[in-house]
């Protein structure tokens, strides 16, 4: 029987699984602490303040979602280009790019984030008094930014281990820290807040101390690195940087823009039910997202050597890994979505079980084609990309507000199920036409 299982994965599957076995632990390990962090601070504030807890995170994600250039992805792609090279000098230049970007972008999101809670405060939120505290938390999330470049020189360096042994540490502080304010607060939301800002600060020294002493023999006085250097790839890095960074921000922005839309529209009440059901859902892509980080150097090796039919393979198994999980999934929550919400969150959330099933089918398609996206990447379609994602962007925005007075929480994750369908058909049409036609790239 293990035999017979071994020969079902190609050489290109165990290589995946072998490559993503670290980052496919720490995204489990933080998988379960998310879920057990959402189930006790929905039961520890109840279904109208968690309302106002999950706008506070969309609404300071959102924005800062804006000015985040995904840096990340480009230093990836170019730094491991230049180590091949033995172009340390440019690795190092890389990094002071990033750090500046990222620092830029942090201070700018900050700003906007203080000018729109001015103006605009009484369109998403139904509670006074959280002007500054939204400001104190942008202050503190805007270190992701930082946090993201040096998540990546571990990446590019090989250090997985290491990457996922901090993500842990870090996880496990955040949930500690949430549970001694829910404890020692009273419940407190603005306490809450506060304390979620101070472990921001705490984990981002954390990693940037530990991302520099890894690799520190290899990035040691970068910030002197001469940005000069860059110029030749200036075109094409722009380039990539701006299409593949639109494109994750539009994605990313309509995951959580969707609380904001529904916050304009309805009470906290109907937030903290749709938030509820996100969580479950989002839960799901544990699966997904190591075997995404790991797969894009894969498939694009495959693309260049244009092997049709070991790609096709390569693609059919690893469908199959996504596909399986995701059915037992939906079966699961067609029998039993009422009992697991009124057990894990309490018998106020159950009005989450509607939408819940159509975030999980939307959730369903990015698990069983999480390849799709570096396929397009691979292909070197940016642009394509960056278009599918604005019209299924606006689509999905059209349909939710044509559907969020009547329906609150389910009418927005229906709008999200239409538009995943739309995004990811438009990929597999690409990727079905490139593998008849290769030729055509």
């Amino acid at each position: 029987m293990i035999n017979r299982i071994k020969k079902i994965f190609d050489s290109e599957s165990k290589a995946l699984a072998k490559n993503s076995s670290w980052l496919f632990l720490s995204t489990i390990y933080q998988a379960g602490i998310a879920f057990v962090k959402s189930v006790v601070i929905a039961r520890s504030l109840g279904v109208e303040q968690y309302g106002t807890y999950a706008v506070i995170f969309a609404f300071v994600s959102t924005i800062q979602e804006i000015f985040n250039l995904n840096f990340a992805s480009a230093f990836v792609k170019y730094a491991t280009d230049y180590r091949q090279k033995e172009r340390l000098d440019k690795v190092k230049a890389l990094i002071k790019v990033g750090y500046l970007i990222s620092v830029v972008a942090g201070l700018l999101s900050i700003i906007v984030i203080a000018a729109v809670t001015m103006l605009a405060y009484s369109v998403f939120f139904d509670v006074g008094g959280l002007h500054g505290i939204l400001v104190l938390f942008a202050a503190g999330s805007s270190l992701a930014f930082l946090n993201q470049l040096a998540r990546a020189i571990l990446r590019v360096y090989d250090k997985f281990k290491v990457n996922s042994f901090v993500n842990v540490i870090i996880y496990s502080l955040e949930f500690a820290t949430i549970c001694f304010s829910l404890y020692f607060f009273k419940n407190d939301l603005i306490m809450l807040i506060i304390n979620l800002t101070a472990i921001n600060v705490v984990s981002f020294v954390l990693l940037q101390i530990t991302a520099y002493w890894e690799v520190k023999e290899h990035v040691s006085g970068f910030w002197s690195g001469q940005i000069s250097l860059l110029r030749e790839d200036k075109k094409t890095m722009t380039n990539f940087l701006l299409n593949d960074s639109l494109s994750k921000t539009l994605q990313k922005m309509m995951k959580k823009g969707d609380v904001l839309i529904l916050a304009a529209f309805a009470d906290s009440a109907q937030v903290g039910l749709y938030d509820v059901a996100r969580k479950l859902a989002f839960s799901l892509l544990v699966i997904k997202d190591p075997l995404s980080m790991a797969i894009y150097p894969q498939i694009a090796r495959l693309i260049t050597a244009q092997e049709v039919q070991k790609i096709r393979s390569f693609l059919r198994t690893i469908s199959l890994v996504g596909f399986i999980p995701f059915s037992l999934g939906m079966v699961i929550l067609f029998l039993f979505s009422n009992e697991i919400i009124g057990l894990l969150f309490g018998p106020e959330f159950l009005g989450s079980s509607t939408p819940l099933f159509f975030l999980v089918l939307a959730i369903g398609l990015e698990i069983v084609f999480f390849w799709a996206v570096s396929y397009i990447l691979s292909l070197g379609r940016t642009g394509f990309r960056l278009r599918a994602s604005l019209v299924s962007s606006v689509v999905t925005v059209t349909v939710a507000f044509g559907l969020v007075h009547t329906y609150g929480a389910a009418g927005i994750a229906f709008a999200i199920l239409i538009g995943a369908v739309l995004l990811q058909s438009s990929f597999l049409l690409v990727i079905l036409r490139h593998l008849q036609r290769p030729e055509n790239g």
